[in-house]
């Protein structure tokens, strides 16, 4: 995508939104995704259903509140979204999620919050950030990696959840692991690489010279077995981001998923105010499913 077509396409909508982006400015070592996170990773978290009055006002204010309180935002007031590296909505990637066809990764990119801004209503109705004016659909994290923001539009309402310090968290670092290591058809090959190439760096920076943590954690990445995904799509019996049926048994499976004759599939919880959605932006970001991965990182 050329600078003037992204100028046009997808810079101005989100300016409209009140979100200004600033090129090539993600900070060196950012964590490429942030896939499987737990209950005892999340610091704040809120949820409305759709028939709540003012919607829109209700969700900005509410967003807006848990990005200061858990220091989303930094002293300019900027911050990193995840957005598709080429000029596609969510939207037109629909088909491509529910055929198995792939669309391009999305990545960090910083923006700044200006004055005068509207995330859930034109953010969402930018499909950048969601479906539609009420119906967001997102992933934001700190410069600094201190917390990460996301945002589900399930069939019954919207949750919004903050992950504390993803990038040291065990179940997020687990998933990324494992994500790595999963060589399979569904697995983004792309997604892979990126995930991969942080690891290792993180595995470098994690220990000095002198053989000490820099950090205090010294986790360093380890191969992780492979398997079958632990995710289920309750909307469409589908692999999200795959489309292709699938069931899942007690029985592991190495290279993905099994046939659609297997026996019968174990369906995921519904989190919060939803169920799992493999039409939604961000779907199972509350569970930290690894639905999370395929959605999220191909869209």
């Amino acid at each position: 995508m050329g600078l003037q077509e992204r100028e046009r396409k997808m810079y101005r909508p989100l300016r409209r939104a009140g979100l200004e982006v600033i090129p090539d400015a993600v900070p060196d070592g950012t964590m490429p995704f942030v896939f499987g996170s737990r209950p005892e990773d999340v610091v704040g978290r809120f949820s409305h259903p759709y028939e709540t009055p003012r919607l829109v006002e209700r969700l900005n204010e509410d967003w807006y509140e848990l990005a200061v309180s858990t220091g989303l935002l930094d002293h300019r007031r900027e911050f990193l979204v995840m957005l598709p590296q080429v000029v596609g909505t969510h939207g037109a990637t629909l088909p491509h999620m529910r055929s198995g066809r792939r669309a391009a990764p999305a990545a960090w990119t910083r923006v700044r919050l200006l004055d005068r801004w509207d995330i859930m209503g034109r953010g969402a109705g930018s499909a950048f950030l969601g479906i539609r004016a009420g119906h967001p659909g997102f992933g934001m994290l700190a410069l600094d990696s201190s917390v990460y923001i996301g945002c589900s539009t399930g069939e019954m309402g919207v949750d919004v959840v903050a992950v504390g310090h993803p990038d040291r968290s065990d179940n997020v670092l687990r998933e990324l692991e494992w994500l790595a290591q999963w060589d399979s058809p569904y697995n983004n090959r792309e997604v892979r690489e990126r995930i991969t190439v942080w690891l290792a760096g993180r595995t470098r920076r994690a220990v000095s010279p002198s053989g000490d943590s820099d950090d205090g954690d010294s986790r360093t990445w380890t191969p992780a077995p492979t398997g079958r995904p632990s995710y289920w799509c309750t909307e469409h019996g589908t692999e999200p981001g795959a489309g292709t049926p699938y069931a899942r048994s007690s029985t592991p499976t190495a290279g993905g998923p099994t046939p659609a004759t297997s026996p019968a599939p174990i369906p995921v919880r519904p989190h919060g105010t939803q169920g799992a959605r493999c039409g939604s932006a961000d779907a199972g970001v509350v569970g930290g499913t690894r639905g999370e991965a395929v959605r999220l990182a191909t869209r």
